[in-house]
């Protein structure tokens, strides 16, 4: 089944040092993202890859997401970092 007609839900996070524009750049680039992490349990991404990221200076984050099962759940967990910033989110998918 495709992810393209599912949503991201943002579940839960939780922000160390990230300021509210950062946090809301982060958290539109991981929506778009977990619907391409596909089969794998772990995917890494470096932001600088991402155009939208650059511009919106939010290129030097990277970003680990992990894939898990959580009572019959499947959830995404990531975490971006840059330097002493932290920002933890968990998301599910959603049909659209």
């Amino acid at each position: 089944m495709s992810k393209i007609y599912y949503k991201a839900m943002i579940e839960d996070m939780t922000s160390d040092q990230c300021s509210d524009r950062e946090i809301e750049c982060l958290l539109d680039h991981y929506q778009a993202v977990v619907k391409q992490v596909g089969l794998a349990r772990t995917a890494f991404y470096d932001l600088a890859d991402f155009p939208l990221a650059i511009k919106y200076k939010v290129d030097k984050f990277k970003l680990k997401i992990d894939r898990k099962m959580v009572l019959d759940q499947e959830q995404f967990w990531g975490v971006f970092t840059s330097g002493d910033k932290k920002l933890t989110v968990i998301a599910t998918l959603e049909k659209h």
